[in-house]
């Protein structure tokens, strides 16, 4: 027996440290104990507890228990446990003092050799600095310790201290005892402390020193040269779902699936699980496993609140630069739904994320080993390489990292850069305090297996050596020939003769060059002038940085604090101290203040030149580092002449053409030279703003005539997708133009997917053009309800030998409705034999009807005379809207002169062809086993019963399943309802059907009209009972409709906010009612109103708040206005919805009259979105 949860509480001050407690308590006898459940809610200001012992003393039977924990129930401590099972000590318990217990994950390599692996009983024996534990055997499977393969082992048992050596043996028995053993990894769970010993020895009768028990001993820091563990990073994030209790206190865990490996069991330590909390891991796995196939995740259902709705998982690689979102939107309780504690997830596809992949290494820091060295402060590292450089690099920090004389290891997964030639590292210092004695980094690319080595021996401080917080430092490693030299830049900056033009504010400025950038450099300490940066003043600063050879660019600003922040800015002049090369100038002469010409506070200035001098020959700043960089490394040569380009470059006019991501260039000759990746900087941080020019200067290798360029940018979102119309590089030094028509999408998202691209030259000195043919055309506009458009529609033909320029024909009244045929003609380059016709809608504004369905295009190619040559048909049968980017790529067929359907062959028997999609929940028990028959119902007649038969050999309408089907019968019309049944095997006409054998639960039916191509979409979404009569269904609009399964739709909270105009009697008592519409589905009827309020007056807003399934994507709202009583007119301005989840924004303006004077006084609206967040 047990009894029921009972609080102990007698005083306001129960539980203080050192303290004990008595409480009295009267329940139901429980016989002789044999555990106990002490818990505490976790609630109050410091709800962290360390219990010392229990003692409970059955007064009837005058017996006294002792229940010994000695340990932490608390979030921040321990395991982070608050609740523990603890059990009564026996009297062999007294004759030993209480020790802590701590669990040890033991992970042994079974060496890779003939005859490896061993039958023998292994164990293992720990010794630490303050006990050891005694022989433990390790056995959890029939095939440990095979050849090649390594073995996970967790004990749990008396804390040891630090360990200082194991005893490693085997008892020689079986057949094959011998064991050649690489090494063991300890992890000691509770100290969060890996262990390794190394032994590559054998444990055999016959080999080696015969010995088969070994003393090992942990490597030291020295040991390691710097060699790391297997395994990439993986980083975790798990969102606890929106439900009372939905929190666990259990230990949760994780399995990741790869394509042919799995990660084994991972523990998620230190994660709250509380309700609507966003826990993150980072965890090591294999490399091999991303993309995942398939996750799993549960818990050990401990604690005392074990049961856990879960929302999702989220695991990110940086190493494949892949993102996968596993959805799960269920209980993992035994107490709850199915009572699983564990479930597979599976990949919500249409979530997964792409970036460019990155390089894993690991970083050694080793800080000095002299008085004051250490820090607390944040470290923060950028690499650089011959093909780019990376992000900031945070090195994790906590109270045991970079101490005096140690190393600390960092893994971090960076962009490729290539081979490196220096190393960026600074503190992230906001208040100066702390200051840093760094001895050398070093670093390891885990795909090459290459060793970087930076040596630093210098102060980073504000206060110390020369009270810098910056340094770079050279690579050095068996790759480079001869390291970077370490220079100072002298900078001048000159302070315009203006009133008023010095600045309090504080100083950056970056230097770009042909190896780098200096990264941002605050100009501090002036060698002149204690006051900086005044009225026609020179101040001048030293900046160290690596070789940046030529200087290209530089940007300064400041920040725009203090009292007078305004700053006219002369010029800045760079030179080295040692004027090995004649300063670089960079004329400014403009304010740089928010109050100022264009109110920037920086800019970026490029350098002043000699206009007579048309080659700019690329020199080696420091006359002792000519060729430092072998051939290999680098990516031009020192006797490569620079030139100027002017690189233009014009984005789509449609609004959503525009992209705010990184873009970069490689300009490609007709000799095949070429130049490097290059970023593209817009000027003012613009962007590619639509319908824009952006230009950019560079200055670059002379590749000499350009044939090719290739484009890129890192589009992370569908918002960074840009379309790329034309691109012009001029080489004003040769008064050459090169002309590139691109007319593409670079986009992960849109169009083929692709971000990067090369487009071949159109040169303007050697104009070239394809003969124009003629073309006749017919537009089908389907026989859809709504099908009809209010857009422009743009065609352009794709061909064996190229495309066609954009065809556009503009929206008149009349064509492009529904059931019409609209003929047109035109005139495009000879593209070849065709093989595609990309159909474009362009939008006009955002209150028209922005979408179209189209049947199909007929295409008519015509000779010079105007003589039928060829026909062409593009068919379709399928919306063209927002949710396919405007566009469709339509294949083209050829065509006989008169149009045939492609099931003409049907007609000679009267029938038409039906295809049925039949989609089956992904739902527990959702799949049959059983028969399924469908009727169809259409305008004209209904199908016979058609069955849809399981056999052993054909096993359908399974959980999560699409089945198709095809059948021929009379033309039944436009499809209006379907009847679905479900009948048992008529084999067996004795059996009886229970549970969930005579259920089929049914997500959609797509029934496909063959002979004219249109779909109906019959939603289900329920049960379907065996042997019944069969339900009904009716047809749904396809484009309201989605296929996603309500039982994953969240309860979420939407803010209706509605604006009524100012326009003179624009206010209403009227009722109010709206239905919003997204891709997951639509609400009921919902009436406007408040209580105690009068809404919708003259100029008003009103908030409101509703509660429903989560609807998606918002694409419609229709908004009703009932007005029975009273005459008046409501003028509504717009209405704003926010999700109160997400936090997403969408407007939906309307800015017209309802009016209450016409019929019986009630008007409706359907309000489309603009999104604006």
């Amino acid at each position: 027996a047990e009894t029921d949860p009972i609080q102990l509480d007698n005083k306001n001050n129960n539980f203080e440290a050192g303290k004990k407690d008595e409480f009295i308590i009267e329940c139901p006898t429980v016989g002789i104990l044999n555990k106990i459940l002490i818990a505490h809610n976790n609630k109050g200001l410091a709800p962290g507890w360390f219990l010392d012992r229990i003692l409970i003393e059955d007064v009837n039977a005058h017996h006294l228990y002792e229940f010994p924990c000695n340990r932490w129930l608390a979030k921040d401590e321990d395991d982070k446990q608050i609740a523990r099972f603890l059990f009564p000590k026996t009297s062999a318990d007294y004759e030993k003092p209480s020790v802590r217990k701590n669990q040890y994950k033991i992970t042994v390599y079974t060496g890779n050799k003939s005859g490896a692996g061993t039958d023998a009983d292994v164990f293992i024996t720990l010794y630490g600095n303050l006990a050891e534990t005694g022989p433990i055997q390790l056995d959890n499977k029939s095939n440990n310790f095979e050849a090649g393969k390594k073995d996970e082992f967790t004990i749990e048992c008396p804390t040891v201290g630090l360990l200082n050596k194991i005893l490693i043996a085997h008892n020689n028995k079986g057949l094959a005892p011998g064991w050649f053993l690489d090494r063991i990894l300890i992890e000691d769970v509770n100290a969060h402390h890996i262990y390794e010993f190394p032994c590559n020895r054998w444990l055999a009768k016959d080999e080696d020193d015969k010995q088969i028990a070994r003393f090992l001993f942990p490597k030291t820091s020295t040991d390691y040269e710097n060699q790391p563990t297997a395994g990439i990073l993986y980083y975790i994030t798990v969102y606890t779902g929106d439900k009372i209790n939905a929190g666990t206190d259990s230990r949760v865990y994780i399995v990741m699936h790869g394509k042919n490996v799995s990660s084994g069991q991972i523990f998620l330590s230190d994660g709250k699980f509380e309700k609507k909390s966003v826990d993150k891991f980072t965890v090591n796995a294999p490399p091999n496993l991303s993309p995942l196939t398939a996750l799993d995740i549960g818990h050990d259902n401990s604690g005392f609140g074990p049961g856990w709705y879960l929302d999702k998982v989220v695991v990110d690689c940086p190493s494949t630069s892949i993102k996968q979102t596993f959805p799960c939107y269920n209980w993992l309780a035994d107490d709850e739904g199915d009572r699983r504690i564990e479930r597979r997830l599976k990949e919500d596809l249409s979530l997964r994320k792409t970036r460019r992949p990155t390089v894993p290494w690991y970083i050694w820091v080793y800080t000095s080993d002299r008085k004051g060295a250490a820090t607390h402060t944040q470290v923060i590292v950028v690499l650089y390489g011959y093909d780019g450089k990376s992000t900031n690099i945070k090195l994790e920090k906590n109270s045991n990292t970079l101490q005096q004389g140690h190393c600390d290891q960092y893994k971090a997964d960076i962009n490729d850069v290539g081979i490196p030639f220096k190393l960026r590292v600074y503190l992230n210092d906001n208040y100066l305090s702390d200051s840093w004695h760094l001895d050398r980094i070093e670093m390891e690319n885990l795909k090459t297996n290459q060793q970087y080595f930076f040596y630093c021996g210098r102060w980073l401080s504000k206060t110390l050596d020369d009270k810098q917080i910056i340094r770079e430092l050279p690579a050095t490693g068996s790759l480079i020939s001869r390291p970077l030299p370490l220079l100072k830049y002298i900078v001048d900056v000159y302070t315009g003769n203006k009133p008023n033009a010095g600045t309090d504010a504080n100083v950056f400025i970056n230097i770009y060059g042909q190896c780098g950038d200096t990264g941002v450099r605050p100009l501090e300490y002036s060698l002149q002038n204690k006051n900086k940066f005044q009225r026609n003043q020179i101040d001048t600063f030293i900046i160290e940085a690596v070789l940046l050879k030529k200087i290209r660019k530089i940007r300064i600003g400041h920040d725009d604090t203090g009292v007078a922040s305004g700053w006219f800015l002369n010029k800045v002049e760079i030179r080295l101290e040692d004027q090995s090369f004649q300063p670089v100038t960079f004329i400014s002469d403009r304010w740089l203040a928010i109050d100022q010409d264009d109110g920037r506070i920086s800019c970026e200035l490029f350098p002043y030149e000699d206009k007579g001098d048309s080659k700019i020959q690329r020199i080696f700043y420091d006359t002792n580092s000519q060729s430092v960089i072998n051939s290999t490394e680098s990516l031009t040569r020192p006797t490569e002449e620079y030139i100027r380009y002017i690189i233009k470059i014009k984005t789509g006019e449609l609004s959503h053409s525009a992209t705010s991501a990184n873009v970069s260039i490689r300009l490609i000759g007709s000799t095949g030279r070429q130049t490097r990746f290059i970023q593209l900087d817009p000027i003012q941080r613009r962007y590619f703003q639509p319908g824009t020019i952006e230009t950019f200067p560079l200055e670059e290798a002379d590749v000499g005539d350009i044939d090719m360029v290739e484009i890129e940018h890192n589009d992370y979102t569908s918002d960074d997708s840009w379309f790329l119309e034309t691109l012009t590089v001029d080489i004003p030094t040769k008064g050459r133009t090169f002309y590139f028509v691109c007319n593409q999408w670079l986009s992960r998202y849109k169009a083929d997917g692709i971000t990067k691209r090369i487009f071949k030259r159109q040169d303007l000195n050697k104009p070239s053009f394809h003969q124009l043919i003629p073309y006749v055309g017919r537009i089908y506009t389907g026989h859809m309800e709504q099908a009809g458009s209010d857009c422009d529609v743009c065609l352009k033909l794709f061909g064996t030998i190229g495309s066609s320029s954009e065809h556009i024909i503009r929206k008149n009244q009349g064509n492009f409705e529904r059931s019409a045929i609209d003929a047109f003609q035109c005139q495009l380059e000879d593209v070849g034999q065709p093989v595609k016709l990309r159909v474009t809608i362009l939008p006009k504004s955002t209150y028209g009807r922005n979408q179209w369905f189209l049947e199909k295009i007929q295409l008519i190619k015509l000779t010079k005379e105007y003589i039928e040559e060829e026909t062409f048909l593009c068919e379709l049968n399928d919306w063209i809207t927002h949710k396919s980017d405007y566009y469709f790529d339509i294949p083209i067929r050829k065509d006989n002169k008169l149009y045939r359907n492609q099931y003409a062959s049907l007609t000679s028997t009267g029938l038409v062809l039906y295809q049925i999609n039949v989609t089956t929940s992904d739902i527990q028990y959702a799949g049959t086993t059983q028969h399924g028959w469908i009727i169809i119902q259409g305008n004209k007649t209904r199908s016979e019963k058609l069955f849809m038969k399981n056999t052993q050999n054909n096993q359908i309408l399974r959980r999560g399943q699409m089945d198709t089907f095809t059948f021929e019968c009379q033309p039944l019309g436009e499809l209006r309802r379907i009847i679905l049944g479900h009948e048992g095997q008529h084999e067996y006409p004795l059996k009886t059907y229970e549970g969930d054998e005579a259920m089929w639960h049914v997500s959609h039916i797509t029934i496909t009209d063959l002979s004219t191509g249109i779909k109906y979409e019959f939603p289900v979404r329920q049960w379907i009972a065996l042997n019944n009569d069969g339900d009904v269904f009716d047809c749904v609009n396809k484009k309201e409709y989605s296929t996603v399964e309500e039982y994953y739709r969240r309860t979420i909270n939407y803010k209706i906010i509605v604006h009524t105009g100012y326009v003179s009697g624009a206010n209403t008592d009227a009722n109010v009612s709206i239905i919003l519409y997204g891709t997951r589905g639509n609400t009921s009827n919902i009436l406007l109103k408040q209580k105690g309020h009068n809404l919708f007056e003259h100029g008003a807003v009103e908030e409101l708040i509703i509660e429903c399934l989560e609807l998606g994507k918002l694409t419609k709202l229709h908004i009703e206005y009932h007005n029975s009583m009273f005459l008046s007119d409501w003028f509504l301005d717009k209405v704003e919805i926010i999700n109160m989840d997400t936090h997403e924004k969408v407007i939906f303006p309307c800015n017209q009259s309802f009016t209450g004077k016409h019929g019986n006084h009630e008007t409706q609206r359907d309000l489309l979105p603009i999104y604006t967040s």
